[in-house]
């Protein structure tokens, strides 16, 4: 009998084990009521000549997490930058575009494959893309540029609830 107390004893150690009770990997929501998706990020390449010949980055890792948002509000696709606040953490805070440069975004519609618009104009906290005269009702945004050398790029798919 001793044994078998012993024994469950031992199995149930394992059962009243504590552990962190928040939700991991969660993103705060989008700040402009739009579809986020997280920028991938291609450093530029180099060697060093003199010491090892291995490609990498330098720089803080933390400042190359960005994300995409794209908001459709009165047939414009607006493209923003966003990132982490470095206070909270907790929040994102859109970035000025004027960092970025050579920026490609292409709509394309889901269905069709076809290209509904590639070019976009500059303003103050976003890029925007005129689809006034666009008859699609799901688009694949594909966003490319560059920040220091460094590409970003994301892929998102918006539906254009009318």
């Amino acid at each position: 009998m001793k044994r078998l107390l012993v024994l469950v004893l031992i199995l149930s150690f394992n059962a009243f084990g504590h552990g962190d009770h928040s939700t991991p990997g969660v993103l705060p929501s989008a700040p402009h009521g739009g579809v986020l998706a997280k920028a991938l990020h291609q450093p530029p390449t180099h060697t060093h000549k003199k010491k090892h010949s291995q490609t990498h980055e330098h720089g803080d890792k933390e400042d190359k997490i960005i994300f995409f948002e794209g908001v459709i509000k009165n047939n414009t696709l607006m493209v923003y930058v966003l990132d982490f606040d470095k206070v909270s953490k907790k929040s994102f805070k859109t970035m000025d575009i004027s960092l970025f440069e050579k920026v490609t975004i292409k709509v394309t519609d889901a269905r069709k494959k076809e290209i509904l618009s590639n070019t976009h104009e500059n303003f103050k906290n976003h890029w925007g893309l005129n689809l006034k005269d666009k008859k699609s009702h799901r688009m694949i945004v594909e966003i490319e540029a560059f920040k220091e050398g460094s590409s970003y790029t994301a892929k998102v798919q918006i539906e254009n609830l009318r």
